[in-house]
């Protein structure tokens, strides 16, 4: 890791003059270490954008109680079902500003969290021969919520927002602590049997979080979400289909699913024929006379994308609120996304960012909104715009969800963006969005590490010395990087350049500590008179020294592939420069940096 550090000292009388006289003094790599050999370039190896991926094991199995709740239309709350279950992996909450679940043991709050009713639902289904979303909004609403089992629990209630109790358990209504609460996995078979249908106890013992729903569980779903069907239990067929939809999940997204069923619709109805399946939140169904759709493995990540994006951006509305009531758990599952990433609007609203950051060069198109316009379009023309699919081009929703499941879940009939990364080689602007939106995946967790390498076919970024925006313009001069220090800032390491015409570059990313690695993925935030090189602050900062050609970063993402003592290296993309007015003035796709 880089130890040197360099000195920005900025003044008021040049905030926007980053050029000789604004910039301090102090060692840095280029003063005193010689540079290393010239590379061609170099592949984002996942390793890499793990350092700033969110965890998503625990330590250890913990044991939570489940509830199944649902909310009537009155207002009314009512547990459907409790059970009690071992997790390894903390259940990412929805967090909402109108309920609460409080656990109790006596009269001392031991446990307390946030749990929201959907009030719409999506059906994924066909018109013709594409896919196309249809929302419902919703009467009735159910949800499940996950309660840590502290030792002395004994009491559990919902409280609305005005602080009424809208349903209250004693120890009585929850499931007695065991021994062992964890199901056991079936045997495997002997050697040259062919391997039976997987049962609904196998896929509760891989992922004890997802409730499984059987026949009979139709009161665990509201009534629109049935809509005159009935929930069944799935054949072997079926739970092999699902077992695999869900084994190509990536870590980030498994969370985000928290009940699953299929369901059987009136023979010849719409949702018979013609639904795949239906998102209401947490809560996932699938069409049963459609479970060996080719599209059905992808439907099921598709949806559980959706899911993912509603979560993300549930906490990220959260953010300003306080939540210092709710375990640490809670506040590490849910919002060390938003936080590591400046997820301020969401993440859907960070995707739309990114894409339309190439629009003004011409290497994206704008999302064509929920006409029949993509329709119309090719799967290469879609790539070529920058989507993962033509239905992905209708919204930052569907793009996003459409990379996922192309990614995680390829076909021939759904290659999404990875044919623009055919045969390798060096990345160029013109697939670099695509790319950008590919490595921000894998730095959510969204998309795993194997299908990301096989995605991007080992495709490089090429490092020059200096911070380059190939076909635009370099800053390849007085080279600086490391930690840097300032009267009154925070922890934070960037990278320094000269340009051509007096112009001087810093790229800024804030550190949780003045020791931490900045190695992989960080958001620039925008950048405005009232938060330059404020502390907590990522930042792109263009000075010169005339102040009307200054410019500051509205948006970018940032990733650090190398730094350490001989060379700091990585990669800029989706960077838009804007004016003391506001006005977004410049944009750059794909820009790289090596230092020295």
């Amino acid at each position: 890791m880089l130890s040197s550090t360099f000195s920005v000292r900025l003044t008021w009388s040049c905030l926007f003059a980053l050029a000789a006289g604004c910039g301090g003094t102090g060692r840095t790599v280029a003063d005193d270490d010689a540079a290393p050999p010239g590379d061609k370039g170099a592949p984002v190896t996942p390793a890499v954008v793990a350092n700033t991926m969110p965890p998503f094991a625990l330590a250890s199995p913990e044991s939570f109680y489940r509830l199944e709740l649902a909310r009537a239309a009155d207002g009314t709350v009512s547990l459907s079902d409790a059970s009690l279950v071992e997790l390894q992996q903390f259940p990412l909450p929805a967090l909402s500003a109108d309920y609460l679940v409080v656990g109790y043991a006596g009269a001392q709050v031991v446990s307390a969290v946030p749990v929201a009713f959907p009030d719409t639902m999506q059906s994924m289904g066909w018109s013709g021969a594409a896919p196309v979303h249809h929302t419902v909004s919703l009467a009735d609403s159910v949800a499940s919520v996950f309660v840590e089992a502290v030792p002395g629990l004994d009491q559990i209630a919902v409280v609305a927002a005005d602080g009424t109790v809208r349903l209250a358990l004693t120890g009585a209504a929850l499931p007695a602590p065991t021994s062992n609460n964890r199901l056991e996995p079936q045997s495997a078979p002997p050697l040259g049997k062919a391997r039976e249908p997987i049962a609904r106890e196998q896929l509760a013992f891989r992922y004890a979080h997802i409730h499984f729903l059987q026949a009979g569980d139709d009161k665990l779903l509201p009534s629109a979400l049935l809509n005159g069907g009935i929930v069944i239990s799935p054949t072997g067929a079926m739970n092999d289909t699902i077992a695999n939809g869900i084994a190509k999940l990536a870590p980030g997204t498994l969370s985000a699913v928290q009940t699953l069923g299929v369901v059987r619709w009136p023979a010849g109805s719409n949702d018979a024929t013609s639904t795949l399946g239906m998102a209401l939140g947490a809560s996932l169904v699938l069409n049963a006379d459609l479970m060996q759709d080719p599209e059905m493995e992808l439907t099921i990540v598709h949806e559980i994308a959706h899911s993912f994006t509603f979560l993300s951006n549930a906490a990220a509305t959260a953010q300003t609120k306080d939540l210092s009531m709710w375990p640490d758990f809670v506040q590490n599952a849910a919002l060390d996304t938003v936080k590591r990433f400046r997820l301020v609007k969401g993440l859907s609203d960070v995707w739309r960012q990114l894409h339309e950051s190439g629009l003004k060069g011409g290497f994206t198109q704008p999302y064509t909104g929920s006409g029949p316009a993509w329709m119309n379009l090719a799967d290469a023309d879609a790539r070529a715009q920058g989507f993962a699919s033509p239905y992905g081009s209708t919204s930052e929703w569907e793009d996003l969800a459409e990379y996922v499941g192309s990614v995680q879940s390829p076909s021939a009939s759904t290659p999404g963006a990875c044919p623009l990364f055919a045969g390798g080689g060096s990345l160029s602007p013109a697939v670099a969005i695509p790319y950008a939106k590919l490595v921000f995946l894998l730095g959510v967790g969204a998309i795993s590490d194997t299908a990301f390498n096989t995605c991007v076919q080992g495709t490089t970024i090429a490092q020059q010395a200096g911070i380059q925006f190939p076909g635009s313009i370099a800053f390849d001069t007085q080279l600086h990087a490391g930690y840097l220090t300032e009267d009154g800032g925070g922890d934070s390491y960037g990278v320094m350049a000269n340009g051509p015409n007096g112009y001087q570059l810093l790229l800024e990313v804030a550190l949780d500590s003045a020791t931490a690695s900045p190695l992989g993925l960080h958001r620039l935030d925008n950048i405005w008179l009232g938060n330059i090189r404020s502390a907590g602050i990522s930042g792109a900062y263009l000075g010169n020294d005339d102040s009307l050609l200054a410019r500051v970063g509205e948006q970018g993402l940032v990733l650090f592939t190398e730094a350490s003592a001989q060379r700091t290296a990585g990669a800029v993309f989706g960077l838009v420069l804007e004016n003391a007015a506001g006005i977004n003035t410049d944009s750059f796709p794909f820009g790289s940096f090596r230092i020295p």
